[in-house]
This record gives structure tokens, sequence and C-alpha cells, in this order.
């Protein structure tokens, strides 16, 4: 096995298995957390995106009465024309790129649509320009009608936007449905309040009583703003509900009621004779007064929407911040942890086996490293490096009893050739030959002195027999001195 033969590789492999689930948890939380920012990101941009398509809804929605207006009470209704087609333009401009900046599904045939009803209210703006060279009095706000149908099929086009994009929302975090169910609520009031104008605009302004389709639509218009006014007051009465939230829901709903019934108060004039029952431009008023609380209520839920994706975006940023940090430092206290599991206990061990090599190779000149700590393995360690040193007392020991008897030995060997040559020289003597001498060369004092001795001895025996011999030689010559 690759861990039977390396203690290194079996405590690497164990800090890894001890760190992996912590790792791999906190990986995960951060994956967690980046999944969230980029969902309230993205939450961000269909908020904004749908806040955009529905003010510029509202916008153009109210400037087409505007032009209508200004048909039947303006002389020179051109300007007018002209300043609300261009802001129409820059307003739809603005919520396309809204729109294409959000990452909403199906959004490139939601562009295309409401770039195609753009081109076709284009088409009809000749129309309102004739109706504006005419004579105010021969003007015909029938001749209007196609264009201001196409306004309505540009306006149809970016609420179907927004709808897309607030379902989209309501997917994805259920604590911002309730807000995107305001903002529903709160555009189909004024969706259908704003279309019992329309409605009521030509009998008003003939003084005529409506006919039964007439009456039978603005019934209609009516039940739904009244019904969209049931469900907003519903929801901002459900608890958590921001205070300014439910005080912009009341106002719209307040001002609508108020219009509803001055609405109802001029339809039973209808009928009477005596021309219009209210002049254009009162009418457009009436009419449009509800509408700024009605598009504050709508905003605002947005503008919540905006602040609790912002919230929940810090709170995700912050989050990841957090484990982000908590990641840095588990993978700081690992390696720290691996390093002094590398200096106090991988790396002695592994200077210990190698030291225990050498003595076994019979190496026990060099030392066993120290460890760095007074812990257990240093007590191995030293523990290690005591028996080496007596190891090696003992190989000392060994190498100068191994000399002593070499030099025993060669003394013996010494003192052998002496003892020879001194029986030579003893066998000579007994011979009557006193000549010989023994020679050593590197022997104990003792055996020098006993050498010199016997030299000595056989030197003085030979000068004397020497002397002798040639005494007798002059006493046989006859001289006896």
């Amino acid at each position: 096995m690759i861990f039977s033969t390396s203690v290194r590789r079996y405590l690497l492999a164990t800090m890894v298995a001890i760190s992996a689930p912590a790792l791999g948890t906190l990986g995960y939380l951060g994956f967690i957390a980046i999944s969230d920012l980029r969902t309230n990101h993205r939450l961000a941009g269909l908020v904004e995106a749908d806040r955009a398509l529905l003010i510029s809804g509202n916008a153009i929605r109210s400037d087409r009465g505007k032009v209508q207006t200004s048909l039947q009470a303006e002389d020179d209704a051109a300007a007018t024309i002209r300043t609300v087609l261009a802001t129409g333009q820059s307003q739809v401009a603005s919520a396309v790129a809204r729109l294409t900046a959000a990452d909403l599904p199906g959004q490139a045939g939601l562009v295309q649509a409401i770039t195609q009803a753009q081109k076709a209210m284009e088409a009809r703006i000749g129309d309102l320009n004739a109706e504006a060279a005419k004579p105010k009095a021969q003007r015909s706000l029938a001749a209007t009608m196609p264009w201001y149908d196409a306004v309505g099929e540009i306006e149809a086009a970016l609420t179907k936007a927004s709808a897309a994009a607030s379902l989209a929302v309501r997917r994805e975090d259920p604590v911002l449905a309730e807000l995107q169910a305001i903002k529903a609520a709160g555009w189909q009031m004024r969706s259908s309040y704003g279309l019992q104008c329309s409605v009521l605009r030509p009998a008003l302004g003939s003084g005529q009583a409506l006919t039964p389709a007439q009456m039978q639509r603005f019934g209609e218009l009516r039940g739904a703003s009244t019904s969209a006014q049931s469900t907003l007051a519903g929801l901002v009465a459900s608890p958590g509900m921001p205070a300014s939230v439910a005080a912009k829901v009341t106002t719209a709903n307040q001002q609508v009621t108020a219009a509803n019934q001055a609405m109802d108060q001029l339809v039973a004039k209808l009928g009477a004779g005596g021309g219009p029952v209210i002049a254009a431009q009162d009418w457009t008023s009436l009419c449009n007064g509800p509408f700024t609380a009605i598009v504050a209520a709508v905003t605002g839920s947005l503008d919540e929407m905006l602040a609790t994706t912002a919230e929940q975006s810090s709170q995700a940023m912050t989050r990841l911040a957090l484990i982000g940090a908590l990641l840095l430092a588990l993978i700081g206290l690992c390696l720290l942890s691996w390093r002094g599991v590398r200096k106090r206990l991988a790396n002695p061990l592994v200077a210990m086996n190698a030291a225990l090599a050498r003595m076994q190779a019979g190496d026990v000149d060099h030392p066993v490293p120290a460890a760095p700590c007074p812990d257990e393995v240093g007590a191995l360690s030293s523990a290690l490096e005591a028996y080496r040193e007596n190891l090696s007392r003992v190989q000392m020991l060994e190498e100068q009893e191994r000399a002593a008897a070499e030099r025993r030995l060669a003394r013996a060997q010494s003192v052998d050739a002496i003892v020879s040559d001194v029986t030579d020289i003893v066998a000579a003597a007994a011979a009557g030959d006193f000549s010989a001498r023994l020679q050593i060369g590197d022997a104990d004092p003792q055996m020098q002195k006993l050498v010199a001795g016997i030299n000595e001895i056989n030197a003085v025996v030979d000068s004397a027999t020497t002397e002798f011999a040639r005494s007798l030689q002059a006493v046989a010559g006859g001289d006896l001195t």
C-alpha cells in the first residue's frame, strides 16, 4: 500500500481527510452565497426592467390622452404632439434597454413585439399631423383612433413584458411575490380606471347618453377597478407589509374612489341635452388626478422590491465575505498544521530512520539530528542519540582492545625472537664462542636491558678469554712477564 512505506504520506492523507469535510462545507456555503448574490442581482435587474416598462407604459398611455385633448382644445396642437411623441419614444427606448439588460427568458421575443408595435404606431403619426393641421372645429378624434389604438398596442406589449418580468421575480423569491401582487393589482386598477376615461370621453364631450355597449363596457371596467381596489386593501392589511407601501396604496384607493364618484355624477348628467358635460381639458385633469397616486403605489412596491433585493444582496455578500475569511483561515490553519506535523513529527521520524540505517551500516560517527521540540519525538531522538554515543564508545573500546591485542602479539613475537637469539648465543658461548651479539630494534625497555646485559657478559667473557689466551701464548713463548 502507498501508506505502509511512508508515515509522511499517511499523515498528509489523514490531515486531508480531517480538513476535507470542513473545506467542502465552506465551499458549498460559499457556492450558495454566490448563487444568492447572482440571483438577487438578476432579480434587481428584472425589477428595474419591470419598473421601466410600467412607467413607460403609463407615460405613453397618459400622453395619448393629452394628444387628443390638445386636438380638441388647442389651436396649434402640432407642438404638443411633437413633444409627446419625442418623450414617448425616449421612454420606450429606455424601457427596451432595461429589458434587454435583464436576464429574462423569452426576452428577444418581448423586445421584438415592443419594437414592432412602436413601428406600427409611427406609421399612424401622419393621421395626427393631418388632424392637427385642420382648424380646431373641423378636427375629429375618430380619425386619430388608429394611432390611439397603436399606442395601446405598445402599452400592451410593454405590459406583457412587465408581466413576464414579474412572473420571473415571483418564481424566484416568495418575499417579493407579495409586493409583485400589489404592483399587479395597482396596475390593474390603473388600467381599468384609465379605460373608463376613454370610454366616457366621447359621450361627455357631446352630452349624449351612453349607448348600451358603452354602458356595459363602463360597468365592466368599473367592476375591474373596484376589484383591484379590494385586492390592494387586502394585501396592504397583511402582516409585515411595509408602512410606506401601505400608505401609498391607501392614498391611491381613496383618490380612485373620489374620482369614480365624480365620474358617476357626470354620467348622471348625460342625455339631458345642452352639449358637453365637461370641458376636454377638465376631463383629462379629472381622469389623470389619481394616476400619480396609483403610479406612486406601484413604484413604491417596486422600490421596496429593489430595497429587498439590495438587502439580500448585502447579506449574501456579507455571508460570502465571512465564508471566504473562514475558508482562508481554515486553509491557513491546515498549512500551519501540516508544517507543524512535518517539523515536529514527519521530518524527525525520517531523520531518525536515516540515522538508524547508517548505524545498521556501521556508521556511528554522524549524530542523530536533534528534534525541534522536547516532546515524545524529541525524547525518542535523544534516546537514539544516546544509543549512538554508547555504540560509538563500544566501537572505540573494541578498536582499542584490538590495538592492544596486536601490540601484545607483537611483543610476544619479539620476545620469542629474542629468546631464540639468546638461546643461540648461549649455545655459542657453551661452545666457547663469545663473540655473538644480540641486535633488537623496537622492544620494551626491560627486554632491551636484558639484551644489553647479555651482550655485556659476552663482551666481558670474550675479552677475558681473549686476554687469557694471549697470556698463555706468551708463556708458551717463554714470556713470563
